[in-house]
C-alpha cells in the first residue's frame, strides 16, 4: 500500500510508482515484499529529465500495474552501484537516464489518452499541481492560477474537489506548508525567514496559518522534530 497526500493506492504485482521530489508518501509494505527503490538526487535527474522528458510526464505522480517486463538496465544499474570502479558515477547517471526513459515508455500511453470526460479534468489539474510547484512561494490565490489556465477559479476548484476531494486553495496551502515543514526541519531559517521563503511578509500570519494547518506553531513543530530520536 502506498499513500500520498491525497489518496491511497493498493500496490499489485509488477507495480511502477513514479514519485517526484516534493511529493509527500509513505509505504505499507506486507511481508516478503519484493521489489526495487530507485532515488535519484534531484540535482542529477533534473537535466537527465529535461532532456528526455520536455513534457513534463515524470514530474507528475504515476502508478501504473500489469507492468510487462523490469527495465532491462535494473540489474545492470545494481552491480554498478555495488561495485567501486572508474567512472561509477557516470555509469549509474547513465542507467538513471535509460531507467527514466523505460518509465516514461510505460506512462506515456496512459497520458495521451484521448482528452475527454475525466481525463480532462485530469489534465487541468496536473496543469494546474505544476504551476503550483513552480509559483508556490509568489501566487498565493486559486484565482491566479485559474487565470494563467485560462479557466474559472469556480471550475477549478470543482476539478480539485473531484480528483483530490479538497478545493484549489486547500491544494496550494498543503504545498505551502509542506515547504514550511522541510525549512523548519532541515534548515536553521527564523520562523520570519521561512515566511518570507514562502512570499508571506507578516510572519506573524504565517505562525497563525501554521498553527491553524498543523495544529501546534512553527516552533513547536520545530522542537518536537529535533527532539525525535535520531
Amino acid at each position: 500500500m502506498i499513500s500520498f497526500s491525497d489518496m491511497e493506492k493498493s500496490i499489485t504485482p509488477r507495480t511502477l510508482i513514479n514519485i517526484p521530489a516534493g511529493v509527500v508518501h509513505g509505504f505499507r509494505f506486507a511481508p516478503q515484499t519484493e521489489g526495487a527503490v530507485i532515488t535519484v538526487p534531484l540535482e542529477v535527474f533534473a537535466p537527465i529529465r529535461a532532456e528526455l522528458d520536455p513534457g513534463g510526464l515524470l514530474s507528475h505522480a504515476a502508478l501504473r500495474s500489469g507492468i510487462a517486463e523490469s527495465p532491462p538496465a535494473l540489474a545492470e544499474m545494481f552491480a554498478e552501484h555495488g561495485a567501486v570502479r572508474p567512472f561509477r558515477a557516470g555509469a549509474l547517471k547513465a542507467h538513471a537516464g535509460l531507467i527514466a526513459a523505460w518509465a516514461a515508455r510505460q506512462i506515456v500511453p496512459h497520458a495521451l489518452a484521448p482528452d475527454t470526460g475525466d481525463n480532462a479534468g485530469a489534465r487541468l489539474l496536473k496543469r494546474f499541481q505544476a504551476l503550483v510547484e513552480h509559483r508556490f512561494t509568489e501566487k498565493h490565490g486559486p484565482s491566479n492560477y485559474a487565470d494563467e489556465l485560462g479557466v474559472t477559479t469556480a471550475h477549478l476548484t470543482r476539478i480539485c474537489r473531484e480528483h483530490l476531494g479538497k478545493p484549489a486553495s486547500q491544494v496550494l496551502r498543503d504545498r505551502q506548508m509542506l515547504e514550511a515543514r522541510r525549512l523548519l526541519a532541515y534548515t536553521q531559517m527564523t520562523v520570519a525567514e521561512v515566511a518570507d521563503r514562502l512570499g508571506i511578509s507578516d510572519p506573524g500570519y504565517f505562525s497563525r496559518l501554521f498553527s491553524a494547518q498543523m495544529g501546534l506553531s512553527p516552533r513547536a513543530f520545530r522542537q518536537g522534530f529535533t527532539d525525535r530520536p535520531s
